[in-house]
């Protein structure tokens, strides 16, 4: 499990690692073969996997997802232009910003974004965060999930979230 852990297709903070985003592990169904490995850890009685992030374990138990917070971006430069548009003092500043990362934005499907107060500044930088976060992953965590209900242990840390 510790290796599991330690793997590269996890990131992030010793605890509570999340998914890392690998096309070659996508494509090599890598999340599915690690969730099968964790399913029969579990089911045989081993270690859990006591290390995933708030995030990882909700989605896996099909819980709310917890308030995504900015340090869950694990892109620098992506975290760093969004840090900036967050500490923008006033809508010029704030448009200014959203323009020197417009390719960012694009890249993400978000061509289109209207800041008309402060607060849209924060919406949009959530909006940008929450696209990273969990839009790109979405095949990696789907395959994972199907690894981990190959013996049912998908179902089972469902319904009993506290046991998994």
């Amino acid at each position: 499990m510790w290796d599991i852990r330690d793997s590269a297709i996890f990131e992030g903070p010793e605890g509570a690692k999340r998914l890392s985003l690998d096309v070659h592990a996508s494509h090599e169904a890598l999340y599915r073969t690690i969730g099968k490995m964790i399913s029969v850890c579990v089911v045989l009685g081993g270690v859990g996997p006591h290390f995933f992030s708030e995030r990882l374990f909700a989605a896996v138990c099909g819980k709310p997802a917890p308030p995504l917070n900015l340090e869950e971006v694990s892109h620098t430069t992506l975290k760093a232009h969004l840090e900036n548009i967050k500490k923008a003092e006033d809508l010029s500043e704030v448009k200014n910003k959203l323009e020197e990362s417009v390719d960012w934005l694009s890249l993400l499907g978000l061509k289109r974004i209207v800041v008309k107060t402060m607060e849209d500044r924060d919406g949009v930088v959530e909006l940008v965060a929450q696209q990273f976060v969990q839009g790109s992953m979405q095949v990696a965590l789907e395959q994972f999930k199907y690894g981990l209900n190959s013996l049912g242990l998908l179902e089972a840390s469902g319904n009993h979230p506290d046991s998994f």
